[in-house]
């Protein structure tokens, strides 16, 4: 290397002190680029020289000077070469000058940011021209198939994963409206994918995270490895000088909590997720039950589509009578009178029509608390909770007309754990907060 053989001839006034001025930094240089028949100006020389002495006395150490190297000649660095200015000797017009790939320019843009503004914008602004190519309509805003369409073809989530998040998505959306900002969406996607799913595929349970603490090895993989979604990372110097900020106390490693608030301030735009109106009404719901409750929906959706005569959107009174006979099978005039008024009466348009919101919620609510009266009456007297079994028999009772409930035994365990909290048993009024503001909401705000 250039820097070596000059150093073996003497020919650095402080050599002994491994330190260069800019006039030797910048012979050094050419020295470097005469290889390749380039050399750079000597007001880009100033200029390079300018950036990387840091302390402003005049000189700079070989340990600078290879940093240098590393950032600016590595093309698509953080800082890569502004070849712009790097011309090869005697193309005094121009001609010749190297041109920069897309992926240089972008970075060399970036150069001059500290490393956490850097970090920021490596990310969001690679996910935003990501994140356009799906917004269909060019309305600048993200509807519900734009943003399971991005979830699906670039962040390549499982089943669970995706119904994880459209319901997070949906309580994301304070404004009900239908559809995401930009800095929305990103949003979304810091707070539970980085923050969540990464570490779920990493095999930490939720329940861990508080615990956890993260090396830089950690650190670094998860904007290497889990961030295969975008061309260009954040470089390996970046991350370690943002790691060691966060290791306030120095011993290698940062909490959750730290890795955490890092990645909703520098990815999140400012947007406070702990908020009431970012909030989702349920805390601790997993991956698994969001799943849960949506193939419910789903299967649900089925049914009305079958019963829906012509496929208008709603429901007729005798359509739905047709699927409470032939499914829930109530056959008793009494029964039949009972769910048309409760239904009815909260039909929000009093057109003795329901669409599918209205039935699902509706017969979601109703089957719910059907099932737990059937199963009280056949109790001994002062029984008022459920232990895991009866929590599941309730369940299954309700909505035995889905193929969903056999399948998801272990689901349902997770959630009577999570209903329960640090009781041992789950109250009838637990069961049927969670039917209600829960199954029967899809855990929309009420």
């Amino acid at each position: 290397m250039a820097i070596q053989r000059r150093h073996r001839k003497g020919l650095y006034s402080q050599g002994s002190k491994r330190i260069m001025s800019q006039e030797e930094f910048g012979t050094t240089i050419n020295a470097a680029l005469a290889f390749i028949k380039m050399t750079a100006t000597e007001d880009l020389i100033a200029s390079w020289f300018k950036v990387i002495d840091l302390d402003a006395d005049g000189w700079i150490s070989y340990e600078v000077y290879f940093q240098f190297l590393k950032y600016y000649f590595g093309g698509a660095s953080i800082a890569a070469l502004d070849t712009i200015n790097v011309r090869p000797k005697g193309d005094k017009d121009g001609k010749n000058t190297a041109v920069l790939s897309e992926d240089q320019k972008f970075m060399l843009a970036l150069k001059d940011l500290n490393p956490f503004e850097r970090f920021s914008r490596i990310i969001t602004d690679q996910l935003k021209s990501i994140f356009f190519k799906y917004d269909y309509n060019k309305n600048l805003v993200f509807e519900a198939d734009e943003v399971r369409d991005i979830l699906e073809k670039v962040f390549e989530l499982d089943g669970s994963e995706l119904s994880y998040i459209m319901m997070k998505y949906f309580s994301l959306d304070a404004s009900s409206s239908g559809s995401l900002t930009f800095e929305e969406l990103i949003s979304l996607i810091l707070s539970i994918y980085f923050v969540e799913i990464v570490f779920k595929r990493r095999g930490t349970s939720a329940s861990k995270l508080s615990e956890l603490k993260l090396s830089f090895e950690d650190f670094s993989s998860i904007f290497t490895e889990h961030c295969f979604f975008i061309k260009l990372k954040p470089s390996q110097e970046d991350l370690r000088y943002i790691f060691d900020e966060l290791d306030t106390d120095h011993d290698g490693f940062i909490t959750f909590k730290q890795y955490s608030d890092f990645v909703r301030k520098y990815l999140g735009n400012g947007l406070d997720l702990s908020s009431s109106k970012y909030k989702c009404e349920l805390d601790g719901v997993s991956a698994e039950e969001y799943a849960f409750v949506q193939a419910i929906w789903d299967e649900l959706k089925v049914y009305f589509d079958k019963y829906d005569v012509g496929l208008k959107g709603h429901l007729a009174e005798n359509e739905l009578k047709n699927f409470l006979v032939e499914v829930l099978q109530e056959t008793a005039e009494r029964e039949l009178n009972y769910v048309f008024w409760n239904l009815f009466r909260v039909d929000s348009d009093s057109n003795k029509e329901v669409d599918f919101n209205e039935f699902a919620s509706f017969i979601l609510s109703h089957a719910g608390e059907i099932s737990l009266q059937r199963f009280h009456r056949q109790q001994p007297k002062g029984k008022v909770s459920l232990d895991g079994a009866e929590f599941y028999l309730c369940l299954s009772n309700a909505y035995s007309f889905l193929s969903t409930m056999p399948k998801e035994k272990d689901t349902v365990a997770t959630i009577f754990n999570r209903v329960r909290g640090e009781q041992p048993l789950v109250s009838y009024a637990g069961f049927l907060n969670w039917i209600h503001h829960a199954l029967a909401a899809k855990y929309k705000k009420q």
